[in-house]
């Protein structure tokens, strides 16, 4: 009887000493992925997982399946009720694997703590948007990337809400594998692990004894996190199986539930039996990544006397274009360090990868072999020091990114099989560091991979680096991939990315892109946002002004907000404009040394509420005029090629310069919109001088004086609005353009 006693006592000191190991161990991560050492609490910042269940036996179909969410722990760890099963729980670098495996023990720890130290922390999902709900929502909606991503509460509220069921877990024993790479039984693990730590030496036999008879006797879960940082020790006198040197082993006689973490890669290249896996579950991130930012950014509050807020943050990601970034919890908690530091305000998008880098390659990996040569890094990698020092295997990557991406099979430029241009120990080491990653291909006659990088702005980004260093490389393979890819090839993010890494072929490049036909029927065409948006990255990269060429044809004042850059642009591209869309915020010097320098180039001219007088008697190319407002108050046209002309509440100076330089040449001029007439005789007499006329457009004009003119042969249409004329007119009219049509 005193044996049995002590024998509980024995297994509730266990349980008791693990339960506390973990509150004062597990509790904490970096809340900085750049700097360990700044942690915080894990439960202040910790959102559930988004995971998935899947047939293992399906990993590399062709078919990606989508699999049954997960949304408790009871379906995390014990779906079928009964422990003894084997669960692997695979993601790619920064999905939140590590994080997921620690809460499970620290909400197994719980129930054995006098105070709730999860749930004092945990927010109410149906609260999730109460803070500052107004501005978040109007950001949210205004972008489409946000509005997909970020999931309404509603979907939210019964996520990992089972703390209960950790009620029927005896114990739980929480593992790493990074440190025990020199063992491969897991009560091996566990007693060098837990029980070596949590017991005085002269404690240790008795607890393995209690040890066990737990797993053997008790509903047990072993966590086991980390599978791709473990490789079986290389021992002689180690004589397992080949199967029990894929994963650590428990003897078989033990009913516990195993759960693993790994990545992809790890279950690729060291391939676990499909008989070991009891269930299979891929994590994809959060469920509720602005759940996870407000938690990030209301824990970095705390250190600081000014408070920052989610809707700036947000604002400062949809200014960067980088919303895809944050589908990668890691990489999204990196960003809100950066922004919190001030980064940002001098940040460009190539430091933020350049960041990214070297957050990856930071983490404790075995080196590989690397060069030693110096070289010359862009500025962008300025005090990386991790990233220098792996610069060698970084540019095997990059290459692998380039050779990928411009390949000319662009079924396989994202997912892809070769990957011979990296040494070996290189390929392992990028693997490990989580940017490239390995998912096995399904074959029953042969062992096969894929790969791709962990998205694909990174390949963009390390592309362009390779190319910014290999410039005959832009000659050699991605101009000839470029002009043969006409429709399909979208190398905006790699030139964007260039303008800050290499100017001189970014410039190169502008007019590649610039030359292209555009068939878009955006208000502002593709091609002229992305020389926008790299004239911007090359600005933020300290580019000088006078190193930077983009060749931009179109300019649009009405539709972009940043009418200084446009200013910039404009001084740099004035001998070649094509199309001029200008209004009061556009230089008035500048826009007059475009009609002087690019006559043979300019054909569409759109002034709207532009001051000044204007000569564009040069331009012997345009076809297209629209004046809006009475702030031109003279000008100077060429008509010979014009083709459609719009003069909207003109000064009368410039409706009667107009109407005289028609009169004199209008040989291909085919539309005339005409709002609020001051010359009316003028006017009479100009329309049946316009021999090509077809369309005519009368706004707001009295014509109730005179019978209306006579109208060119041409004439196939009239369109009247807010017009005044007798009824004898407007019949007169109608039959005479029925008699055209007839």
């Amino acid at each position: 009887m005193v044996d049995k006693r002590r024998k509980e006592d024995l297994t509730e000191d266990l349980r008791q000493r693990l339960a506390k190991y973990y509150h004062k161990r597990l509790n904490h991560a970096p809340i900085s992925p750049l700097m360990p050492d700044m942690d915080e609490k894990l439960d202040k910042f910790y959102v559930p997982p988004k995971i998935f269940e899947k047939n293992h036996r399906k990993i590399g179909a062709a078919e990606k399946e989508k699999g049954t969410p997960v949304t408790s722990y009871r379906h995390l760890i014990c779906k079928t009720s009964k422990f003894g099963d084997h669960v692997f729980i695979v993601g790619e670098a920064g999905m939140g694997k590590s994080s997921c495996a620690t809460m499970c023990a620290l909400k197994w720890a719980n129930q054995f703590s006098p105070t709730n130290t999860i749930n004092e922390q945990d927010e109410n999902y149906s609260n999730l948007r109460s803070f500052e709900s107004a501005k978040l929502e109007r950001i949210i909606q205004s972008n489409s990337v946000f509005k997909q991503n970020f999931r309404p509460k509603t979907e939210l509220d019964d996520q990992f809400q089972d703390d209960t069921f950790f009620q029927k877990v005896e114990f739980l024993f929480h593992l790493t594998l990074r440190d025990c790479c020199h063992l491969c039984d897991l009560t091996d693990i566990i007693q060098d692990q837990l029980i070596n730590t949590i017991y005085q030496d002269d404690e240790k036999s008795a607890a393995l004894c209690t040890l066990r008879s737990v797993l053997y006797n008790k509903k047990c879960v072993i966590i086991v996190d980390g599978l791709d940082e473990w490789t079986h020790p290389n021992e002689t006198n180690y004589r397992c199986s080949e199967k029990d040197k894929v994963i650590p082993h428990l003897a078989p006689n033990i009913d516990a539930t195993v759960l693993i973490t790994s990545r992809p890669w790890r279950m690729s290249q060291q391939r676990v039996k499909d008989t070991s896996i009891d269930t299979y579950m891929e994590i994809e991130g959060t469920t509720d990544m602005l759940f996870l930012l407000h938690k990030t950014i209301n824990s970095l509050n705390e250190t600081v006397t000014e408070n920052k807020t989610l809707p700036d943050f947000l604002r400062f990601i949809r200014n960067m274009k980088i919303e895809h970034l944050l589908s990668v919890p890691i990489i999204s908690m990196l960003l809100v360090c950066l922004w919190f530091d001030g980064e940002h305000e001098s940040s460009s998008l190539c430091g933020i990868y350049a960041y990214t880098i070297e957050m990856f390659v930071r983490k404790p990996l075995p080196m590989p072999t690397v060069s030693l040569k110096t070289i010359s890094f862009p500025q962008c990698f300025k005090d990386k020091e991790h990233a220098h020092t792996y610069y060698s295997v970084i540019m095997e990557l990059a290459q692998l990114a380039f050779t990928t991406l411009f390949s000319n099979d662009q079924t396989s430029s994202l997912v892809f099989k070769k990957v011979d241009v990296m040494a070996h120990d290189h390929l392992v080491f990028v693997l490990k560091s989580g940017i490239l990653q390995e998912t096995k291909a399904a074959s029953l006659i042969k062992k096969s991979s894929s790969y791709s990088f962990i998205h694909k702005t990174v390949q963009e980004f390390l592309a362009a680096l390779y190319m910014s260093h290999r410039t005959e490389e832009f000659y050699r393979v991605f101009k000839p991939y470029y002009e043969n890819n006409t429709d399909s090839a979208d190398v905006s993010q790699v030139f964007i990315f260039l303008c800050g890494l290499n100017i001189e072929l970014a410039n190169e490049m502008s007019v590649m892109i610039s030359d292209r036909p555009s068939h878009s029927k955006e208000q502002i065409p593709p091609e002229v946002r992305t020389i926008f948006s790299g004239y911007v990255e090359a600005q933020d990269n300290c580019i000088k002004v006078s190193d930077i060429k983009l060749l931009l044809y179109r300019f649009d004042y009405l539709m972009f907000g940043n009418s200084e850059l446009l200013n910039d642009l404009l001084l740099i591209n004035k001998s070649k404009v094509r199309f001029i869309h200008a209004c009061s915020e556009t230089n008035e010097t500048t826009l007059r040394e475009v009609f002087i320098c690019s006559t043979d180039t300019l054909t569409n001219v759109w002034m709207c509420e532009q001051t000044g007088k204007y000569d564009l008697s040069a331009c012997n190319c345009l076809q297209d005029l629209c004046i809006v407002g009475s702030e031109v108050t003279d000008i100077v046209v060429n008509t010979k090629c014009l083709v459609s002309l719009d003069l909207t509440n003109v000064s009368e100076r410039v409706q009667y310069s107009m109407l005289q330089s028609l009169q004199r040449e209008s040989v291909n001029f085919k539309e005339f919109r005409i709002e609020i007439i001051t010359n009316m005789n003028l006017f009479y007499q100009t329309l049946p001088r316009l021999k090509h006329l077809e369309k005519l457009n009368i706004i707001i004009a009295d014509l109730s004086d005179k019978a209306f003119p006579l109208l060119p042969a041409s004439l196939t249409d009239v369109y009247l609005y807010q017009v005044k004329m007798t009824a004898p007119s407007l019949i007169n009219l109608i039959e005479r353009l029925e008699k055209k049509q007839s």
